[in-house]
């Protein structure tokens, strides 16, 4: 994880790295969301704009995890924080 979040844009540059990488995640996460919505399982939205947040917001707990002093320890609690935001939006 390291690598990608921080090693990488340090040689790349930031928006590089954003621009490989952005198009497959937020690809992902749409279809996701989308899919989610459709199955009823989460509430009907924008689905374009939330996947943009959500994708920002798992930016941060990957470069949280990253520059922890015990990444074990970081990646739980962001895993619980994460699992919650997703709840909010189950309909």
């Amino acid at each position: 994880m390291r690598i990608g979040l921080l090693d990488g844009p340090s040689v790349l540059g930031w928006a590089e790295c954003r621009d490989i990488a952005a198009p497959s995640a937020l690809g992902l996460l749409t279809v996701a969301l989308q899919g989610g919505m459709d199955a009823a399982v989460l509430r009907r939205s924008d689905v374009k704009p939330l996947a943009h947040l959500l994708l920002g917001a798992l930016g941060e707990a990957g470069m949280l995890i990253a520059n922890a002093d015990d990444p074990n320890a970081a990646r739980r609690d962001v895993e619980r924080a994460v699992l919650e935001l997703i709840d909010g939006l189950r309909i």
